[in-house]
């Protein structure tokens, strides 16, 4: 599979999906690794949506052990009160990309 067809594979998929299949393959990369002072760096997914007012930026947080259940979007969110991040995930109890704990979403 070219860079093109995989694209056009990637596209095609629902939301939730290209969720999963991001959430696999992001977490692992650490994009800083070779500069001296970064302990560590991160990729992840996220949501940048723009209401008529204000807008925000939110992480999507991956299913727990790729845990599919009915979908609804990414309807369950969270902010964590240490860092004030938001997190969004079609799950309630998703894993952050971030350090990989366990998120209790509403």
């Amino acid at each position: 599979m070219n860079n093109l067809e995989l694209v056009a594979a990637l596209k095609a998929l629902p939301d939730e999906d290209l969720a999963l299949v991001l959430g696999s393959v992001l977490p692992e990369r650490n994009p800083f690794s070779k500069e001296p002072e970064v302990v560590s760096s991160k990729m992840f997914l996220g949501i940048y949506t723009e209401y008529t007012d204000e807008s925000s930026i939110s992480i999507v947080a991956y299913p727990k052990d790729g845990e599919h259940g009915p979908y609804w979007g990414f309807c369950q969110s969270a902010e964590s009160p240490i860092s004030g991040i938001n997190f969004v995930s079609s799950q309630k109890q998703a894993i952050s990309p971030l350090d990989e704990t366990t998120i209790h979403l509403t």
